[in-house]
């Protein structure tokens, strides 16, 4: 999978609907953020989709049935921490190649 890094060495201040709408677009997503903020960024993501589950639900469509799930790693900047954002969807696994047999031997 190709990297495309969005932001550099600037900070950018997002929202987590930005936050989630790109890691909906990507599955994987690695943000560089405050040490201190790891745990708000993963229960303002947590949350935010809880909540568009619940309107979907309310509206008669289907919920989305995916899982985020978090690792985080140190930042090579002082006080920072690398949290990457996995977005799995339930009862999927990755397939690298699938063949169809043609059925002649």
């Amino acid at each position: 999978m190709e990297k495309e890094e969005l932001i550099s060495s600037s900070e950018e201040v997002m929202t987590f609907e930005e936050i989630l709408s790109n890691l909906m677009l990507s599955d994987e997503l690695v943000i560089t953020v405050a040490a201190d903020d790891v745990e708000k960024v993963k229960r303002g993501l947590k949350n935010l989709k809880s909540k568009n589950n619940k309107q979907a639900r309310d509206a008669g469509l289907l919920p989305d049935n995916a899982t985020l799930e978090f690792s985080i790693s140190p930042s090579t900047e002082e006080d920072f921490i690398d949290l990457r954002i996995f977005y799995t969807r339930k009862g999927t696994i990755s397939v690298k190649r699938m063949i169809v047999p043609s059925g002649e031997f």
